[in-house]
């Protein structure tokens, strides 16, 4: 292998791991942001919603992710029921949870 070879093979690698580093910092902050300025409320997870998705857009890896189905009274009354925006590792079916939902759009929620 020549050395050019090398060091475009290891400009790859790093840009990748690159993508997937930005990626999951900026799922963070979504959640941050969402713990910060969302509306805090009881639910239960009500379902489990298993999804096949692209992990890395560069070669195609694909990952299941489980998201737990969440139903919550907004401040106003309204019933939400939807998956969470974040994955959970350890589905808590039928028990009790805290969701930070966002006031203009209760779709869009996190759970702890």
């Amino acid at each position: 292998m020549s050395a050019t070879s090398i060091i475009v093979s290891v400009a790859v690698v790093a840009v990748i791991i690159g993508v997937i580093a930005y990626t999951r910092s900026y799922r963070k902050r979504g959640v941050d942001e969402m713990h910060a300025n969302g509306v805090k409320v009881q639910g239960r997870v009500v379902d489990v919603d298993k999804r096949r998705q692209m992990i890395s857009g560069e070669i195609q890896q694909y990952a299941t992710r489980t998201f737990e189905v969440v139903e919550f009274t907004t401040a106003d009354g309204r019933v939400i029921t939807a998956p969470a925006s974040n994955a959970s590792k350890s589905p808590r079916l039928n028990q009790s949870v805290t969701v930070f939902y966002d006031p203009a759009d209760p779709q869009q929620f996190v759970v702890d």
